[in-house]
This record gives C-alpha cells, sequence and structure tokens, in this order.
C-alpha cells in the first residue's frame, strides 16, 4: 500500500514447489518428479481465486494508465486513489498501484502469487475472496483514518499491499502454526516459504514502526499483517485434499 499524497493443520498450505502430487506421464504416480515448471503449473491451476486476483491487478493497472493518457491525472485520481473525500477510489483503491511505479505492482503481484495461493488452499475459494476483501478495504480505511486524524486532516492511499501483507501472514503463521502442533512441515519446502514470509513480515513491521518511511500507507500494512495472523490463529484445524 503506498501513501499517494506523499507522491488444516496438516498441510492445506503446501509450498508451490511440493504441492502437487509427482505423476509420470502416465499419471499412475510411479514415475520420477515432473519438473519444477510443471509442478508449478499444476499448483496454479488449484488457486483460481489468487489467478484471477492477480490478473485482475493488472487489468485495473493498464486502465489506470489508459485513464491517465486519455482523461489527465486528476481524472484518474478521482477513480483510482482513495482519498479523505469520497469517491470510487475507496473501491478501487486497493485494487490500484502507482502508474509510475510498476515495482510497486510487481511486489504485490509476488506475494499474492505465493502466499495468496498457500492462503487460498487453507480457506478455499470463497474464505480466501471473503478474507482478501476484508483486508484491501480494511487497510485502506484504516489509513483514511490515520488521516482524518492527522493535522492537515487529508491524504490519499492506493495498492494492494493490505491483501498482500495479509495473505503473506496468514499463510507463514498457518505453516508455524502446523509446525508446532504436528511436528512437521505441510511440503517439502515449506520451511522455506515460511523463513521467506517471516522476513518479509519483520521487515514491514520494521520499517512501519521503527523507520517509518515517507509515501508509506504503514497503517494499511499494520491492518494486513494484524489481520492475517490473527485469522491464521483463529482459523479451525483442515486436512489437506491432497493427503486424503
Amino acid at each position: 500500500m503506498t501513501d499517494a499524497g506523499a507522491d488444516s493443520e496438516t498441510g492445506a498450505d503446501a509450498d508451490a514447489g511440493s504441492a502437487v502430487r509427482s505423476v509420470d506421464s502416465t499419471g499412475d504416480g510411479t514415475g520420477p518428479d515432473p519438473a519444477p515448471f510443471v509442478r508449478g503449473v499444476r499448483w496454479l491451476r488449484t488457486v483460481p481465486v489468487t489467478l484471477a486476483l492477480c490478473l485482475l491487478l493488472g487489468w485495473v493497472y493498464v486502465l489506470e494508465l489508459a485513464v491517465v493518457v486519455t482523461a489527465g491525472r486528476p481524472t484518474a485520481t478521482w477513480w483510482f486513489v482513495a482519498t479523505t473525500n469520497p469517491s470510487p477510489g475507496w473501491v478501487l483503491g486497493p485494487l490500484s498501484h502507482t502508474p509510475a511505479d510498476p515495482t510497486h505492482l510487481l511486489g504485490n503481484l509476488s506475494l499474492l502469487v505465493v502466499f495468496g495461493g498457500m492462503t487460498e488452499r487453507r480457506l478455499g475459494p470463497r474464505a480466501t475472496v471473503a478474507t482478501l476483501a476484508v483486508a484491501g478495504l480494511g487497510g485502506t480505511a484504516g489509513q483514511l483514518v490515520s488521516y482524518w486524524l492527522a493535522p492537515s486532516g487529508t491524504g490519499a492511499t492506493l495498492g494492494a499491499s493490505a491483501m498482500a501483507l495479509a495473505a503473506t501472514a496468514f499463510a507463514t503463521t498457518a505453516s508455524l502454526r502446523t509446525r508446532v502442533t504436528t511436528g512437521r512441515w505441510a511440503g517439502e519446502v515449506t520451511w522455506v516459504w515460511t523463513a521467506l514470509g517471516v522476513a518479509l513480515v519483520g521487515r514491514r513491521l520494521a520499517l512501519d514502526l521503527a523507520v517509518s518511511v515517507p509515501g508509506v500507507g504503514r497503517f494499511g500494512h499494520l491492518w494486513g499483517i494484524i489481520f492475517g495472523v490473527g485469522l491464521a490463529l483463529a482459523s479451525p484445524s483442515r486436512r489437506d485434499p491432497e493427503s486424503r
């Protein structure tokens, strides 16, 4: 999330590298592991909501660019940026990213593909949609409240960082919870993704709480992390569908 004003229990979170059972070309499961790329593609087929969200974010980004070019930046801001004044940006802001900075979008897509997919495999499609919606809209609302309470009373924000961080925090916490309660990881390299998730969330917290980087919607970030961790701790145990 960017401050636009300044510019289971047992394996539903199996990682992208080992989520799909190994099968040979005959499909009898007795042959060698398929190539990592093939396993990744098969894994992605099991997370349609995650893929749909990533495609939606890309489509909205292209639409933002088109509006900037054809109608001007003020019009694009009204439609796609959440400000302290009511506008469509209150809804579209969580799906939008700064047109001049594609790294903002690419960073969130990277988190969503991995950790959003792990979240979807644990929660299921419908619950994932609800989770990401609450994370995104809640992050925008939290950031706007911080502006209303500030001396200036103004501000603007956009970005899917709250959703991406919520998914990262949820998947990481759920994986750690599985490890603690069962004594094992859900997949072969789940520990790698978990370690990465811990590092990413820790870095984000350090930057937002200790450094307070200018131009970053830290309250939206904090909401996403708190929501993701809380949901993972409150979620009931679920079996990995592939373990049945």
